[in-house]
């Protein structure tokens, strides 16, 4: 025979926003990393490959040609160029460092309307990267750097909500977790 035991109830919902604000309030750190990565992606360079882009397309619609694909493909194709290149134009490529979902949270939106980007101390310097290699690496660079930092931020998480000590995690733990996830 199974002994019942009796649960505690639920803890509402108004109670569990009031504790996690009450948790977050009282942690400055839970705040500071958020907000200086949305600071450096706001104020920072940025990194964008839309000139690379541009001559990847421009090469693939002469290999295209040569192969006789057909014209009103390639006209379809042609049109949609240059929105394509405008896309990775604007894209700053330094969110890679966010690593959703294990990374920090960032409220900035990585795609603004205008470009170069206006900002308090003038006009954002925008690095352009010129090849695949470089690409490929500033994102295996970004991403290494971004679970860094969320190994270090959930680290801050568990012990705000569980303790320091009952959290027990180290930082390189928390850094292989965030690797694994």
């Amino acid at each position: 025979m199974q002994r019942l035991e009796t649960l505690p109830p639920p803890p509402g919902v108004i109670a569990s926003l009031q504790a996690g604000f009450n948790i977050v309030s009282s942690r400055i750190a839970l705040i500071i990393l958020p907000l200086l990565l949305d600071v450096f992606l706001w104020l920072g360079p940025r990194l964008s490959i839309g000139k690379w882009y541009s001559v990847v397309l421009t090469d693939g619609l002469r290999v295209l040609k040569q192969n006789g694909f057909p014209s009103q493909d390639l006209a379809v194709y042609n049109s949609n160029v240059p929105m394509i290149v405008d896309f990775f134009e604007k894209l700053n490529w330094l969110g890679w460092v966010r690593t959703l979902p294990v990374g920090i949270p960032a409220l900035m939106l990585n795609l603004p309307s205008q470009f170069p980007v206006p900002t308090p101390l003038g006009m954002q310097s925008v690095i352009q990267l010129p090849s695949f290699l470089v690409v490929l690496g500033s994102i295996m660079l970004l991403n290494f750097i971004g679970w860094l930092g969320g190994g270090l931020y959930f680290r801050i998480v568990a012990g705000a909500s569980l303790g320091t000590e009952e959290a027990g995690i180290g930082f390189m733990r928390a850094f292989a977790q965030t690797i694994l996830l």
